[in-house]
């Protein structure tokens, strides 16, 4: 069963409908594109940071190369590693007055052979063969050494230099700074980034991270491990980036999370209000369609009146002129119509009364 019309409720439909799309493709295309807006500047801010992250790791290896050519020339101590029978306790100690001079947090001397001669941070390690450790077996080559120790006291930016005697390599020194949660405080002011390190053995971050939500990150990385930046989170949208431990990534990552909540939270306050604009626009344009409306359907509806009126033989039915628009001419002809009829009509009776009996 169909509902009729009247043409102003049409109209008002058609007012509501056509104000209603408008709003609606202002808001769909307003959203997609601040939110694209707001991810394209989080991403530019996620790949600052990174750049800033990698030039921090390369700056403490710098100081640790540095640090490490000046331990091997110190003559004490190339004495003391070199000196047949000496104690080991005499080896620590000079390990350990050297480190607080460096101001390291991880030294390990070893002989030409391999031997552990000292470590501050597992000295009851000492005598262990250290060929198996990638440092050592570079760095006993004569060749220098850089790279991320992961270790039951710690995880290390290490770096390894040899000790040369002439021509020949007579040990090795390893020195390096731990990667704690103070480092990970620093980088996360320097890059405005929550900042976390994920191993197989230890797991640490900056300030403020939840370990539900660093799984959460590590799970994101896990399943788009090739991608430069994901996105984890639902009710909290991060984006991440992240940067192998080492080299061949299998020991760990660091992971670099530039949170979307509060550009988020500012766009939807700002979509919040330009809702309500748009629905006190909407209500003030729907007022002024149904005025606007009536000034069209009001002049037709007299026609439609006028139209019966002389239909059931009311000849003097007029429509009142108020515009000067197609409706106007319409009515200025019905009303010229309305008379032609009328005085036909006259003429007819003045007819009819005049013929003879």
């Amino acid at each position: 069963m169909k509902i009729p019309l009247k043409l102003s409720q049409k109209l008002y439909i058609g007012i509501c409908l056509i104000i209603a799309l408008i709003m609606l493709s202002i808001l769909s295309v307003g959203h997609f594109s601040i939110i694209q807006a707001i991810e394209e500047k989080t991403e530019k801010n996620l790949l600052k940071a990174k750049e800033i992250f990698i030039f921090f790791q390369q700056s403490r290896f710098r100081d640790l190369l540095t640090s490490g050519k000046i331990v091997a020339e110190i003559p004490y101590l190339r004495s003391v590693m070199t000196t047949p029978e000496i104690d080991h306790a005499t080896i620590l100690d000079t390990a350990q007055s050297t480190q607080k001079i460096i101001k390291s947090d991880l030294m390990m001397l070893a002989d030409n052979q391999g031997k552990l001669l000292a470590s501050i941070t597992e000295p009851e390690r000492s005598g262990d063969m250290m060929l198996q450790e990638p440092g050592f077996t570079q760095t006993l080559k004569g060749e220098n050494y850089w790279g991320i120790w992961v270790r039951p006291s710690g995880i290390y930016q290490v770096v390894g230099t040899p000790m040369v005697f002439g021509e020949e390599v007579m040990g090795a020194v390893l020195i390096g700074y731990e990667i704690n949660s103070e480092v990970l405080d620093k980088l996360a002011r320097m890059t405005n980034c929550a900042v976390a390190l994920i191993s197989p053995n230890k797991v640490i971050s900056s300030s403020g991270i939840s370990m539900d939500t660093i799984k959460r990150w590590t799970a994101s990385i896990k399943h788009h491990p090739y991608e430069q930046f994901v996105k984890s989170g639902t009710s909290d949208v991060d984006l991440l980036a992240s940067i192998p431990l080492m080299e061949n990534g299998h020991s760990g990552f660091f992971i670099l999370a530039d949170s979307l909540n509060q550009e988020l939270s500012f766009f939807n306050q700002l979509q919040t209000k330009f809702l309500l604009v748009g629905l006190a626009i909407l209500m003030m344009a729907l007022a002024l369609g149904i005025l606007y409306s009536q000034t069209i359907t009001r002049p037709v509806e007299e026609l439609v009146e006028a139209t019966k009126r002389i239909a059931q033989g009311d000849l003097s039915s007029q429509v009142p002129i108020d515009s000067n628009d197609e409706i106007g001419q319409l009515a200025i002809s019905f009303n010229h119509m309305a008379d032609k009829l009328k005085k036909q009509l006259f003429l007819k009776n003045m007819s009819i009364r005049l013929l003879p009996v």
